[in-house]
């Protein structure tokens, strides 16, 4: 059976006539369907009927309402607002005329409430009751049943309510009658009072109900006294702690008349991978080579903030690599020949929440010479000294079926060669694989140019050049350099 809670005194409020430009509740859904909070405005038989006078007052009042709820749910990083029933959007407050026995019996009251229609099971009801304050002294009135069980079978989440505030306290107990509603304070709670209130002040629940409550003060602004629980350790919190009482027992921000009640879940850190590492195609060799970076987007493109790329040379520290703009999927590098670097690459969100690091394993730069031990021939080629080559030699042949073949660890290489007006025609194949052709042929005579290049798998592979003894029309030789070879 539900209990009926008396509120504490409040002033007289006359805000007949006031405007309507902050009375706007939540609006949800089809403003009827399911559990939600039906405003009435009630008045006796035989007096005037001054609905039109208040309703756009009380409408304000339910925004406020609503925005206690909000503000309370905001201390612990939670949202919440209640459900009401509206018509497209805008507060519903009908009329209901009820007898005088309804003014000075809240049983009575209930009674002749449902029989009007206003005793759904998925409805809570605050009523505007337009009282006579020389007949009625109560302030406000609340159902609430005895009930702290934690799960959505709670009474207060299954039973029919009603919050009752009188003329004297409209704009003072709406909000305190409906948490009563929804099943705030119960008996149970750390700080009861005994008597459905609590008694860690400033709180919308909280005042001495009885003579021998004694109060604390641990929410010493007053402006608390408009939030709900302080400390949010009794009866309302979107995120109580494991093993503290609002984990095991009622809590009204769980309630169905409630939008939201929870802490909305953190996003989850955006992911990538780890960035891929290949030779720069198309660039010339110096002491230093060129490397290109490239990533796929990150997990969910939608929230991404940025990219934060890092390298780090041999075991020294990691410093930023400059990114172009906040959504670059790719970067070239210069990197020194002979040093090992490693690389690592994060997302960022647009919240400035960065996501865990994906690292791209460091490795050596080398550079292996045209007639280093790893590189072996099929067929003569004459080695050659040659201005600007690397070390200024190259290894060169014109005859078809002639093969430099390296094997090397890692998992990117490149090839090395010169282009130039009188160079043939290469296939160039991986492993074993399909060969890919490639020309020399070049206006102008370029030195030391990165003219193939592949990334692989981490390990050993065997990367083969085999001159095709042809040119395009425009090249007047056949021509092949075999300058070097990069391998990280």
């Amino acid at each position: 059976m539900p209990q009926w809670i008396r509120a504490r005194g409040g002033p007289l409020v006359t805000a007949q006539g006031a405007d309507a430009t902050s009375s706007a509740v939540g609006c949800d859904g089809d403003g009827v369907t399911g559990k939600r909070v039906q405003a009435l405005y009630v008045y006796v038989d035989g007096r005037p009927n001054r609905a039109t006078s208040f309703r756009a007052s009380m409408r304000s009042w339910a925004a406020y309402v609503d925005s206690m709820f909000g503000n309370s749910a905001a201390e612990t990083g939670g949202t919440a607002r209640l459900r009401w029933v509206t018509n497209n959007c805008v507060l519903n407050v009908p009329a209901v005329k009820l007898s005088s026995a309804a003014e000075t019996n809240f049983s009575t009251m209930i009674s002749e409430l449902s029989a009007a229609g206003y005793g759904r099971n998925d409805r809570k009801y605050l009523v505007w009751f337009d009282s006579d304050p020389g007949i009625s002294s109560s302030c406000g009135l609340g159902t609430i049943s005895n009930d702290d069980s934690p799960g959505p079978d709670n009474l207060n989440n299954q039973q029919t309510g009603y919050a009752r505030v009188d003329f004297v306290c409209w704009d003072f107990a709406e909000s305190h009658e409906l948490m009563h509603t929804l099943g705030g304070v119960q008996l149970s709670a750390p700080h009861s009072s005994g008597h459905w209130h609590c008694t860690d002040e400033n709180d919308q629940m909280c005042y001495q109900d009885a003579a021998e409550v004694v109060l604390t003060y641990p929410c010493a602004d007053s402006t608390h006294s408009d939030i709900f629980d302080c400390n949010h350790d009794d009866y309302f919190s979107t995120a109580p702690a494991d093993e503290t009482y609002l984990s095991s027992h009622w809590n009204t921000a769980r309630s169905d008349w409630v939008v939201g009640g929870e802490v909305a879940p953190e996003a989850p850190p955006l992911t990538v991978t780890a960035p891929t590492v290949v030779f720069l195609d198309g660039v010339g060799m110096t002491a230093s080579a060129m490397l290109h970076l490239a990533w796929e987007e990150a997990s969910d493109p939608s929230r991404l903030g940025g990219y934060q790329l890092q390298r780090r040379k041999g075991s020294g520290s990691w410093s930023n690599v400059t990114l172009p703009d906040d959504s670059t999927t790719s970067v070239d590098l210069a990197v020194t020949i002979g040093s090992s670097y490693s690389f690592r690459l994060r997302a960022v969100d647009s919240e400035g929440n960065p996501g865990p690091w994906a690292m791209s394993p460091g490795a050596v730069v080398h550079r292996f010479e045209e007639n280093a031990s790893q590189v072996a021939y099929v067929g003569k080629f004459k080695r050659r000294a040659l201005t600007g080559a690397s070390e200024n030699f190259v290894r060169k042949s014109a005859a078809a079926g002639r093969v430099a073949t390296l094997t090397f660890s890692g998992s990117s290489v490149a090839f090395v060669s010169t282009i130039g007006p009188s160079r043939g025609m290469i296939e160039v194949r991986l492993d074993s694989g399909e060969w890919q052709a490639v020309d020399l042929y070049g206006a102008t005579t370029r030195t030391r140019q990165v003219v193939w290049t592949v990334a692989v798998p981490a390990g050993t592979h065997t990367v083969e050049i085999s001159l095709m003894g042809s040119a395009n029309a425009l090249s007047s030789g056949a021509r092949v350099d075999i300058d070097a070879f990069l391998v990280r």
